[in-house]
């Protein structure tokens, strides 16, 4: 980055140069000195990055009922399609557990650009649906997310809306129909 940036200046001096052309070439050793002083018509660029989340705890260690935390097991796996990342991060785990069990609370999400702040939200809503699907396996899965963001809704819910219908994986005999395993 420093290169490109370094290069960048040189190439406005180049042009300033040639914009404003000098006949004197003392004039021109004159000028050339200001122009490549740092600070004058550039700045080093100046990259701050952001720390890294952590992710402490796998979906199978969450204090969540057994069935989400299966169902979000089996999505961060090869064979759940991978769907979900496993470990969560820290903020992600959190809002899972005082999400899915009682007294469940509502969520608001405030972390830095990158977080999977959007990925928060449905994964409370897919472990609620697991232990529905447990109650009652016969009857169908619903869940309505609304967002202020429609870019949100269409990159984000229509992969989570094909996981819901994820097939039979036959990894236990006590299997529902939408392959969450029951406790």
């Amino acid at each position: 980055m420093y290169q490109e940036s370094a290069r960048y200046r040189e190439e406005l001096q180049t042009y300033i140069e040639a914009t404003y052309h000098l006949s004197d070439s003392k004039l021109v050793r004159l000028r050339a000195e200001p122009l490549g002083r740092p600070g004058a018509i550039s700045q080093d660029p100046y990259i701050e990055s952001t720390p890294r989340y952590s992710s402490e705890r796998r979906f199978e260690a969450l204090d969540v009922p057994a069935e989400a935390r299966g169902l979000l097991t089996l999505l961060g796996t090869k064979v759940g399609g991978g769907l979900l990342f496993d470990p969560p991060y820290a903020h992600q785990a959190s809002a899972l557990e005082e999400t899915l069990r009682p007294p469940f609370k509502d969520l608001v999400v405030t972390t830095g650009t990158g977080s999977g702040k959007t990925e928060t939200f449905p994964m409370p809503i897919l472990g609620r649906m697991a232990v529905e699907a447990c109650k009652d396996p016969s009857g169908p899965l619903q869940a309505t997310g609304i967002t202020s963001r429609g870019s949100v809704v269409l990159s984000q819910y229509p992969p989570r809306t094909r996981m819901i219908n994820l097939p039979d994986f036959g990894y236990s005999e006590q299997t529902v129909p939408h392959g969450i395993r029951c406790a």
